[in-house]
């Protein structure tokens, strides 16, 4: 995930009204549509025409009631619908996102790809150990420690550690085979870096397909 600092904060429950759109072909409920050049509006479920003009398009409108989450930073209310989703949390929901402060409101997301930003940075502590640090928080309570809340594997054997400072409570992914180098590389170079860690076939028959997978 690249953008802005991604955190996980508690919202909380609330109830709100949504806008949507019903396909008079498919019957589908639409919370987005397709813009046509022509100022036509598509149904993403059948790609039938909607709408023919803007104000076709706010006749159209049906309210109804949905749940949602009070974003601590900005007070807003955040509908739990599909254009807020950004992924899944650990418990297997949803992650709903505040579009004004981009953090998740019901739960720690499941992050695939980091920010790339290289604030965050694994901590060698000998034989088999390591941890994570959030460099930028060095000087904090906990030393830029990070809590590794969930560690994900893919079909090709890369193991991501989903990563929270527990200083600032930022939020990021790392895979640690990027750190891993082949024979006489020399130390900070990339250019022949371990794409993968090969798995025993036993475990390698548990990993199902991800949406993350080949990536």
């Amino acid at each position: 995930m690249k953008g802005e600092a991604l955190k996980a904060v508690k919202g909380e429950n609330s109830e709100t009204s949504i806008g949507v759109w019903i396909c008079p072909e498919c019957k589908a409920e639409c919370h987005s549509l397709l813009g046509e050049d022509d100022g036509s509006s598509r149904c993403v479920h059948c790609q039938a025409v909607v709408a023919r003009s803007k104000e076709e398009l706010k006749a159209l409108i049906t309210e109804k009631k949905a749940t949602g989450y009070v974003c601590p930073l900005c007070k807003e209310t955040t509908p739990d619908t599909p254009p807020n989703w950004s992924g899944e949390t650990t418990d297997g929901a949803k992650a709903v996102m505040c579009p004004q402060c981009h953090v998740v409101l019901n739960g720690r997301p499941l992050v695939h790809h980091g920010r790339l930003s290289e604030e965050f940075k694994p901590s060698y502590r000998g034989t088999d150990y390591f941890e994570f640090r959030h460099v930028t928080c060095r000087e904090g309570e906990h030393g830029g420690r990070c809590l590794i809340y969930a560690a994900l594997i893919d079909n090709q054997g890369r193991i991501i550690f989903n990563l929270e400072c527990l200083d600032c409570g930022r939020i990021d992914a790392l895979k640690t085979h990027t750190y891993l180098t082949a024979n006489g590389e020399t130390p900070g170079g990339k250019d022949h870096t371990i794409e993968a860690i090969y798995l025993s076939p036993k475990l390698r028959s548990r990993i199902g397909r991800h949406c993350w997978d080949d990536l």
